[in-house]
């Protein structure tokens, strides 16, 4: 996700220490490697 790259590259530009994130509007949906418990994530912002 290269939102969350950016923005993480910039708390840490900044000093900023991230210890987590919490990611809202993330649909998790299986994929080919379903059976080794591998998942895609799919990311929709809301554009307003």
């Amino acid at each position: 996700l290269k939102e969350v790259e950016t923005s993480l590259s910039r708390f840490e530009q900044n000093g900023i220490p991230v210890k987590g994130v919490i990611l809202n509007s993330i649909f998790r949906r299986a994929s080919a490697y379903q059976d080794y418990g591998y998942y895609e994530y799919e990311y929709k912002s809301d554009a307003k």
